[in-house]
């Protein structure tokens, strides 16, 4: 029996989002000379349960065999919970123009019309962001309808929802309780409904999570040639390139002053310098400070199962370059992993140094995996560089970065004062933390 040409049925929808003009040859949109910078989407009354399996005679296939769902399957009571993050966040929205690949739905049978009884009771989209000249963000509602019409659509699995906003005549709600409890106002929008087929851009393109088991499945490289410690100790290029191992974390801090109890890389939320490093644990400081890459990799070690985002993360500019800490004394490059939701996960973080050499060992592996996208330049570690134990009693100036070249060298460096240099960012995540919630996809 032949099975290479099966075609399979998804048990969600899938929605994209854009403003402007779409352009189906890449999957993209132009905003044109819409004012609108798009900041969230978010659905409001999502189903919390779903059916895994369309009921028979839901269902039929087309002449060239793709699956075509004609109704939404009635869920019993308590089938399948389905837990959303309801909130997209900024980097899965390109350009503040357009969010593709990135909201996953259950489907939902809709009935009624816009603005009746049943109006706070159902599914609906949320865009928020800024207009014009606004000093202030503004909402708007999106519901599954047609601009003019007051009749709504079901949305139904294995179909594709592509809403297109081709005007936005003035600012929206000031916030989206109010939008979501409005008539929708001042954009107009049309949506195509299709069969949600096979391709290159069924990848989600918005960062999702590749799974690392230490010594096992992209995770089986736990040593390897670094070319470099380029750092402002000179002491510490002697001996380049050399093989350095990557060891699994230890239960309790291994610093220069032994901690008796367990420990969290969550948990390192602030800065640490010599005078935390000498009196104590670990936490919530960052740590210790480290005069070498040797020095980092013989105190750090990584989980034995983390999952590393398939993309760099961007800022609110669209930047991919950010600061490790700014003049305002808030963490950038710490913010951007703290506020990214990737596959509906709450609690993805700045890699330490050693995470960031691990991910470099197994770099080959993640890019052969569909979607992960190659890491390339300089990024931010969450591990930081002092002189000497005895540098001085203040917070340090450097924290290490890791260069992943084109040539497939590796370089630990020191070159990026916090906050003056900018780089990239990729995070991680452990998964022996409890989500907050899980999107499926």
């Amino acid at each position: 029996m032949d099975i290479t040409n099966i075609k399979l049925i998804r048990n969600v929808a899938r929605v994209d989002i854009g403003i402007g003009t779409y352009n189906g040859t890449d999957n993209t949109w132009n905003k044109g000379s819409i004012k609108f910078k798009m900041k969230t989407i978010e659905i409001r009354k999502v189903p919390d349960e779903y059916s895994y399996f369309p009921a028979p005679g839901n269902y039929t296939f087309g002449t060239d065999g793709v699956p075509q769902v004609k109704a939404a399957t009635h869920v019993s009571s308590g089938e399948t919970t389905f837990n959303y993050s309801t909130t997209a966040p900024n980097p899965d929205i390109v350009n503040n123009t357009y969010c593709k690949n990135s909201i996953f739905l259950p489907e939902l049978a809709m009935s009624g019309t816009i603005f009746d009884d049943d109006h706070t009771k159902r599914m609906a989209i949320i865009v928020g962001g800024r207009y014009g000249d606004d000093t202030q963000d503004t909402y708007y509602r999106v519901d599954f309808s047609q601009t003019g019409s007051n009749s709504l659509f079901s949305v139904l699995r294995n179909n594709l929802y592509r809403f297109t906003i081709s005007d936005i005549t003035s600012s929206g709600l000031p916030t989206a309780d109010e939008a979501y409890n409005s008539k929708p106002v001042n954009l107009r929008y049309a949506v195509s409904v299709e069969p949600w087929k096979d391709g290159v851009e069924d990848y989600p393109q918005a960062i999702i999570g590749f799974r690392m088991v230490y010594g096992g499945y992209n995770g089986s490289v736990t040593s390897g040639v670094i070319t470099d410690d380029k750092t402002p100790n000179s002491a510490t290029h002697t001996g380049y390139p050399k093989t350095v191992s990557v060891k699994q974390k230890t239960k309790v801090w291994n610093g220069r002053v032994r901690y008796t109890y367990g420990y969290d890389y969550n948990k390192f939320t602030g800065e640490s310098k010599n005078f935390w490093a000498q009196q104590g644990g670990p936490e919530p400081y960052n740590g210790d400070l480290y005069t070498s890459l040797q020095n980092a990799l013989d105190v750090e070690g990584v989980y034995p199962d983390i999952m590393v985002a398939g993309d760099d993360l961007t800022d609110d500019q669209g930047s991919d370059v950010v600061l490790w800490k700014d003049d305002n004394g808030k963490f950038p490059a710490r913010d951007l992993c703290k506020n990214y939701y990737g596959d509906g996960f709450l609690d993805w973080r700045l890699p330490r140094l050693s995470e960031l050499v691990y991910i470099y060992f197994n770099h080959a592996a993640l890019k052969a995996e569909p979607g992960f996208v190659p890491m390339q330049g300089r990024y931010w570690s969450n591990s930081e560089f002092t002189e000497g134990p005895d540098y001085r009693d203040s917070y340090s100036p450097y924290a290490y970065t890791f260069q992943f070249d084109t040539n497939g060298n590796g370089r630990a460096m020191v070159e990026g004062h916090k906050n003056m240099e900018l780089n990239k960012v990729r995070c991680v995540r452990q998964m022996n933390s409890n989500p907050a919630s899980k999107t499926i996809k």
